[in-house]
């Protein structure tokens, strides 16, 4: 995060005098490296679980059955709420 805010802020002001458009650059950038992050923990702990999966190069098994199932249980909530 500090490498993102030195990139895009200017460090020697305060938050609320930070530029709108910078800030949000800033979050968003945050947040996709504490999904891809929390992705990799998850796939991490699914190999140890299963270790056969370990023999498919460069995890892609595991990936496309992560990525299936969070496109499956969001089509269910979405279906479930309208």
């Amino acid at each position: 995060m500090r490498a993102q805010a030195k990139l895009y802020l200017d460090t020697r002001y305060p938050l609320t005098a930070q530029d709108d458009m910078a800030l949000a650059k800033v979050y968003q950038l945050v947040r996709q490296y504490c999904s891809t992050l929390r992705i990799t923990l998850t796939i991490k702990q699914v190999e140890r679980k299963y270790t056969f999966l370990s023999q498919y190069e460069g995890n892609w098994v595991t990936e496309a059955m992560l990525m299936i199932y969070l496109r499956n249980s969001g089509a269910y909530q979405r279906q479930a709420l309208g």
